[in-house]
């Protein structure tokens, strides 16, 4: 295109649109408010004005209303952390609050568990996710072998592999926790004693420490507890003559000791197999009585006289 042409066109197109705003500004100047002419640049100042009023009042609309939606959800939070909380304090205690794992396993309750249980569910699975997630971060579950569906949707009694991990009855009550040389370590919590419908607690060859659970006592559904190949210290819990129904007690190779405390054992009805080996148990023989369930007993490496 020539440069004169191309320059003419441009110079046109410039004087046509002037002529188009002198035209609407002196029509703009024919009216007033208050007595004030309308200018263009009164009216762009005025449009200008009113946009960046509309913005504010906007932007100021949308941070209250996030703030408000985030406020509330921490209220909700807040609301299930603490009514789930008094609902489980009812049967574990205030130490709910106090132990960590139990601060864990609480917040996970409330805030994380997909199931979104509340304090209006079925007491029993409340309790049952509770004492099973509190498990979990008692004996460092991140380093367990298999996570076996913990912290899933599921419910609890498929929180397995079919071979290990926790299975129930027909009432989808805890009726097993079987995991044998899953790296369990850490300490078995005291509220293992609300799975009061338990048959088998199997944990053995594992890493665990600290005392045996005096709650064990109450799971009186109890028939075989094999806790052997751990590192359990202290006393054997005077409450383990409570179990009237256990027939198969393993606590072998572990640190135990004590000699008074076993005479816990010798009132045990159904008591079939007992191996307290390589502990380091003092008495006497006569401290188990004269059964007529038990079968076989195992005191090898201990320090029980004949």
């Amino acid at each position: 295109m020539d440069s004169n042409i191309y320059e003419t066109s441009i110079r046109h197109a410039r004087e046509s649109v002037s002529a188009f705003a002198d035209e609407i500004e002196g029509e703009l100047e024919k009216r007033t408010i208050f007595g004030v002419h309308i200018t263009r640049r009164i009216t762009l100042s005025i449009l200008g004005l009113f946009a960046v009023t509309c913005i504010v009042i906007g932007v100021s609309f949308g941070v209250d209303f996030a703030s408000s939606n985030a406020k509330n959800g921490i209220d909700a939070k807040v609301h299930r952390y603490w009514s789930l909380g008094e609902t489980i304090e009812s049967s574990v205690g205030k130490s709910i609050y106090d132990n960590t794992t139990g601060h864990e396993a609480l917040l996970w309750l409330a805030e994380s568990d997909p199931l979104r249980l509340d304090a209006s569910s079925p007491l029993e699975e409340i309790l049952q996710r509770f004492v099973l997630a509190n498990l979990y971060f008692a004996t460092n579950g991140v380093e367990w072998i298999d996570q076996f569906n913990f912290f899933s949707k599921k419910n609890v009694c498929e929180w397995n592999d079919k071979k290990l991990g926790v299975f129930c009855n027909n009432n989808n009550q805890v009726s097993s926790i079987v995991m044998p040389a899953c790296n369990l370590s850490g300490t078995i919590p005291h509220d293992i004693g609300l799975l009061s419908h338990m048959g088998t607690l199997n944990l053995t060859r594992n890493n665990l420490i600290g005392t045996i659970p005096v709650s064990l006592g109450i799971m009186s559904s109890l028939t075989s507890v094999d806790l052997s190949i751990n590192d359990f210290v202290g006393p054997l819990p005077k409450s383990i003559a409570m179990l009237l129904d256990l027939k198969y007690l393993d606590l072998s190779n572990n640190a135990l000791e004590g000699d008074d405390d076993l005479d816990a054992l010798k009132n045990l009805p159904n008591l079939e197999e007992l191996y307290l080996s390589r502990n380091k148990f003092q008495g006497n023989v006569g401290q188990f009585g004269s059964s007529e369930s038990l079968r076989v007993i195992d005191l090898c490496e201990c320090f029980i006289k004949a």
